[in-house]
C-alpha cells in the first residue's frame, strides 16, 4: 500500500517515469487500487482530474514513453474504464516487447 502511494505521489507530481518504477512491482503483486482507494486520497476530485489531464497530454506529446503509457493504463483501471486500460497497456506492449507485466494485464483485461 505504501509503494502505491508512493507512485500516486509521483504521478500526481508529473514524474511519470518515477511513478511507473513503483507500479510496475506493486501490479506485479496484485491487481492495484480502485477509484474508491483513490479518490478518498484527495480532499477535491478536480485536483486528480488535473493531474490526469495533464498525464493524458503528456502521452499525446511524449507516444513512445512506455513509462507514462504504464501510468496512464493503471489511472484509468483504477478509473474502471478497462477498454482504455487496455489501449495503454498494448502500447506499452508494443513499445517493450519484453516487458513481462503489461502483456499478462492486457489479456487479464481482455479476457
Amino acid at each position: 500500500m505504501l509503494h502505491e502511494f508512493r507512485a500516486l505521489v509521483f504521478f500526481a507530481m508529473g514524474e511519470y517515469d518515477e511513478a511507473a518504477e513503483v507500479l510496475y512491482s506493486v501490479l506485479a503483486a496484485g491487481p492495484g487500487w480502485d477509484w474508491q482507494t483513490v479518490s478518498s486520497l484527495y480532499a477535491d476530485p478536480n485536483t486528480y482530474t488535473k493531474q490526469l489531464h495533464a498525464l493524458e497530454t503528456y502521452v499525446q506529446q511524449n507516444p513512445k514513453s512506455a513509462s507514462a503509457s504504464l501510468v496512464l493504463g493503471y489511472q484509468y483501471m483504477c478509473l474502471g474504464d478497462l477498454q482504455a486500460a487496455d489501449g495503454r497497456f498494448q502500447v506499452v506492449t508494443q513499445l517493450q516487447p519484453s516487458d513481462r507485466l503489461s502483456a499478462p494485464l492486457f489479456k487479464r483485461l481482455t479476457s
